[in-house]
C-alpha cells in the first residue's frame, strides 16, 4: 500500500523554502534547510535556518484560526464562502480540502527535527555566551505548538515524527508511533520540561535576531512563548485526564508568562485602556446614547507592548504570496481585478449573538450601582445589540453603502483586520490561566480573573482566605502580583471590606468581564450567590476557630468576632469569610445562632463548596471566552476542553449541544467524538 507519509515527509532534503514575505525578514538569504547533515556549523546557515522555519509557519496560519473557530458555535459561514469552507463548518472535510493538508505541517516539524539535530549551540559570540541555544529553545516550542494544532484538528492516530526525515525509508509511515491528543501532550511536556519557566530563571530570553523587518513584525512577538505553549500543553492534558497537579502546572506556566512576558516587557495586563463602556450620564439618565469604546486597541498585532503577545507575520499586500486571508473571508472587501464587492463570507451567529446580548451592564457611578435595562434602549439599538456586552459592537460592524449604483451591505469583523495572525495575546492567556486555576480547585482566584481583576491584596483577601490546608495555602503563595504594578479594581480596607479606589489612583488589572459589561465588581448578579450557599449548608467556608470566637449583635444583627474586637479590631480572615456568607441567609437570636454553628459543624465537618463553584466557573469561563475571543480561531479548544470536564461531571453530549445551537442538523453527526476531528486519508486522524 502507498505510504502517503512519503511526500508528506520529505520537504526537508535538499529543498529550498519559500521566502515570499517580503515584510517580515532580511531578504539576504535564501533561507534554506539542507539535508546534508553536517551543514549547520556556521551562525549564518543557522540563522537562515531559523528564520526559514518561521517562515513556513505562514502556510498554516489562516487555516489555524479557520480550523479553529469554523468548528465551533460562534460563526455562520455565509453562503458566498467556498466550498472547502463550508466543508469545515459542516464537519464534512474530504481529502481533498484544501485545509485538510497534514503536509504543510510536517515539513514544519521535519525542519524543526533538523534543527535541532543538526544547529551547532556551542558557537560563542565576542562576550563568550553561547549564540543558538535560545534559537534551540524556540524551535523546540514551536515544534510542539505545531503539534499540539495537529492533536487538535485530527484528534488522534497522528505519526509522532521526532528526528528529521531524509529519506523513503526514514519517511515510512509504519516506522512512526501514532499518538491522540494526550499522546501529544505527554511527549511535549517531556521535551519542554528541562527548559526552564522564566519565574525560575529570569535571566533566561527569546531569540531577538535583527534580521527581521521590523516595519511589519516586532520580533520579540514572532516567536511561541515557551511559557505559554507549555501552559497549554498541561491545561490540555488536565482537562483530559482530570489531573488537579496537571491544571496546577499549566496556572503556574501561565502566570510566569504574565510576569515576564517573555524577557521585553515586563508584565503583561489587561489594562482599562481596552474595554467599551457606556458614559456615566448614560447610564444614570437610561439614555443610552454615547458609548466609549478603546477595545479595539487590543487587536493591534504588529509591535510590542500592546495585548498581542506571539504571532505569524504575513505578507502585507493580497497579490503577495502568504497575504492574511482572513481579512478578506470576516469582511467584506473588493475584488483586486475588477473592483466589485465580495461579501464577507462569515458572520456572528446566533449563540454568538445570544452570548452577548443576555449579559447585564452594571455601573458604578457616584457611589451608586446601575444596571442597563431593556427599557434605556430603543427598537433600533435593540436590533443592533446594544443591550448587554459592548465588545460585539466593538468587534463588528454592519452599514448600508452605495456600490456601483447599487445599495450593499458591507460587514466586517474588526478585530481580524490585522496584517499578522494572532497566536496569543493577554486577554485570552488571563482566561487559559482562569480556566487552569479553576480545575486546580481555586474557583476563587478564576472569579477574580473575570471580575475585580488580580492583585495581592485580591489573592490575599479572596484566595487565600478559601484555602483550608497548607498545600493549597504553599501553591497559592507562588502566584505574585505587586500592587505597584497590578493593580486591580478593587482595594480592601483595614477591615476587610471591599472598597473602591479614589479616581487618582491608577489601575492596572480589570476584570475581564469590565471589557464590555461595565463594573462587574458591584454586579451582584453576575455570580450566583447560591453558589456559595446552597439549601443544604454545604457551601460555607471554613468555620474559624470557636476558641478565638464570641458573638456580638450589630445593628440589630448577630456576628461572630474575635474576641480582641473591641481592643484592636483585628479581623480574623476566616471570621471575615464567615460574616460574608453565613449572615447573608440566616438572622437568629445570639444563643441560637452559636448552638447552631456549633451543631452544623460538628455534624457535616469541613464543607464542600468547591465542585459546585467549579462548576459555575467553568459556565461563567466559558462564556467569557465567547465573549472575549470570539472569532480569533480558539474556540473550537475550548469547547472540547470543556467537553471533557462536563463529560466527567456526567453530562454528556456538551459539544454537540453547543455547536448544534449554531445549526440543529449536526446534533446527531457530533455525537460521535471521532466526527469532530478531521481524517486525511486513512492515515492520519480519527477513523470515519
Amino acid at each position: 500500500m502507498k505510504k502517503y507519509i512519503f511526500p508528506l515527509l520529505m520537504a526537508l532534503a535538499g529543498a529550498a523554502l519559500t521566502t515570499a514575505c517580503s515584510d517580515m525578514l532580511d531578504k539576504g538569504n535564501e533561507n534554506v534547510v539542507y539535508g546534508d547533515k553536517n551543514h549547520l556549523v556556521n551562525a549564518g546557515d543557522t540563522v537562515n535556518s531559523y528564520t526559514g522555519i518561521l517562515y513556513q509557519l505562514q502556510k498554516i496560519a489562516v487555516r489555524t484560526n479557520l480550523l479553529g473557530e469554523l468548528r465551533g458555535d460562534l460563526v455562520n459561514v455565509r453562503e458566498n464562502a467556498n466550498a472547502d469552507i463550508k466543508e469545515i463548518a459542516n464537519f464534512a472535510c474530504d481529502d481533498d480540502n484544501v485545509y485538510n493538508d497534514p503536509r504543510d505541517y510536517y515539513a514544519i516539524i521535519n525542519n524543526c527535527n533538523f534543527f535541532l539535530a543538526h544547529a551547532d549551540d556551542s558557537l560563542k559570540n565576542n562576550q563568550n555566551r553561547y549564540i543558538f541555544k535560545h534559537e534551540k529553545d524556540a524551535v523546540r516550542a514551536i515544534r510542539a505548538w505545531v503539534y499540539l494544532q495537529l492533536g487538535q484538528i485530527y484528534g488522534g492516530n497522528i505519526p509522532l515524527v521526532t528526528d528529521p526525515i531524509l529519506s523513503e525509508l526514514d519517511a515510512s509511515l509504519d516506522k512512526h508511533q501514532k499518538v491522540d491528543l494526550q499522546g501529544i501532550c505527554d511527549y511535549f511536556i517531556n521535551d519542554l520540561a528541562a527548559l526552564p519557566l522564566q519565574i525560575n530563571n529570569p535571566n533566561y530570553s527569546y531569540p531577538r535576531h535583527t534580521t527581521y523587518d521590523k516595519g511589519s513584525a516586532n520580533p520579540y512577538i514572532c516567536v511561541v512563548p515557551l511559557d505559554l505553549i507549555r501552559g497549554d500543553l498541561y491545561l490540555w492534558r488536565a482537562s483530559i485526564t482530570g489531573s488537579e497537579a496537571d491544571a496546577r502546572q499549566a496556572a503556574l506556566s501561565y502566570y510566569s508568562f504574565i510576569f515576564w512576558n517573555q524577557g521585553y516587557k515586563p508584565y503583561s495586563r489587561t489594562t482599562t485602556g481596552y474595554r467599551s463602556t457606556w458614559g456615566d450620564d448614560a447610564v444614570k439618565q437610561g439614555t443610552m446614547n454615547m458609548r466609549q469604546t478603546s477595545y479595539m486597541g487590543a487587536f493591534n498585532n504588529t509591535s510590542q507592548g500592546r495585548e498581542v503577545l506571539s504571532i505569524i507575520p504575513m505578507d502585507s499586500m493580497a497579490a503577495d504570496g502568504q497575504y492574511n486571508l482572513l481579512r478578506k473571508l470576516y469582511a467584506s472587501s473588493y475584488d483586486d481585478a475588477s473592483g466589485e464587492l465580495i461579501e464577507s463570507s462569515f458572520e456572528p451567529s446566533t449563540p454568538c449573538w445570544d452570548y452577548s446580548d443576555s449579559q447585564e451592564y452594571c455601573a458604578y457611578v457616584g457611589s451608586q450601582v446601575y444596571y442597563v435595562e431593556e427599557g434605556s434602549f430603543t427598537d433600533e439599538q435593540l436590533s443592533q445589540h446594544l443591550m448587554g456586552d459592548l465588545r460585539m459592537d466593538a468587534n463588528f460592524e454592519e452599514r448600508n453603502q452605495t456600490v456601483n449604483l447599487q445599495n450593499r451591505v458591507i460587514s466586517s469583523i474588526r478585530k481580524i483586520d490585522q496584517t499578522n495572525v494572532t497566536l496569543y495575546r493577554t486577554g485570552q492567556v488571563y482566561l487559559r490561566l482562569a480556566e487552569a486555576l479553576n480545575m486546580a480547585g481555586f474557583p476563587k482566584f478564576a472569579l477574580a480573573i473575570l471580575t475585580t481583576g488580580v492583585d495581592d491584596n485580591i489573592i490575599k483577601h479572596d484566595v487565600l482566605s478559601q484555602c483550608n490546608n497548607a498545600t493549597d495555602s504553599a501553591y497559592i503563595q507562588q502566584f505574585s502580583f505587586p500592587v505597584e504594578l497590578f493593580r486591580a479594581s478593587i482595594n480592601y480596607d483595614s477591615y476587610g471590606n471591599k472598597v473602591s479606589y479614589t479616581n487618582d489612583v491608577n489601575i492596572y488589572n480589570i476584570g475581564l468581564h469590565s471589557r464590555g459589561c461595565g463594573d462587574t465588581p458591584y454586579n451582584e448578579r453576575y455570580y450566583p450567590i447560591s453558589t456559595d450557599a446552597p439549601a443544604d449548608s454545604t457551601g460555607y467556608p471554613v468555620y474559624p476557630d470557636t476558641s478565638m470566637v464570641q458573638y456580638i449583635a450589630i445593628s440589630g444583627e448577630t456576628y461572630p468576632v474575635r474576641e480582641d474586637f473591641d481592643t484592636n479590631r483585628a479581623f480574623n480572615i476566616a471570621v471575615d469569610t464567615f460574616n460574608q456568607h453565613y449572615a447573608r441567609w440566616f438572622t437568629i437570636e445570639l444563643n441560637n445562632y452559636s448552638i447552631a454553628c456549633d451543631e452544623w459543624y460538628a455534624t457535616i465537618g469541613v464543607p464542600q463548596v468547591k465542585p459546585v463553584q467549579i462548576a459555575v466557573l467553568d459556565s461563567l469561563i466559558d462564556v467569557e471566552q465567547a465573549l472575549e475571543t470570539c472569532f480569533e480561531g480558539y474556540r473550537f479548544g475550548d469547547l472540547v476542553r470543556a467537553s471533557y470536564r462536563a463529560e466527567r461531571r456526567g453530562k454528556s453530549g456538551y459539544f454537540a449541544n453547543k455547536v448544534s445551537q449554531r445549526d440543529a442538523t449536526l446534533t446527531g453527526l457530533l455525537s460521535n467524538r471521532n466526527k469532530w476531528f478531521l481524517n486525511w486519508k486513512n492515515q492520519i486522524g480519527m477513523s470515519k
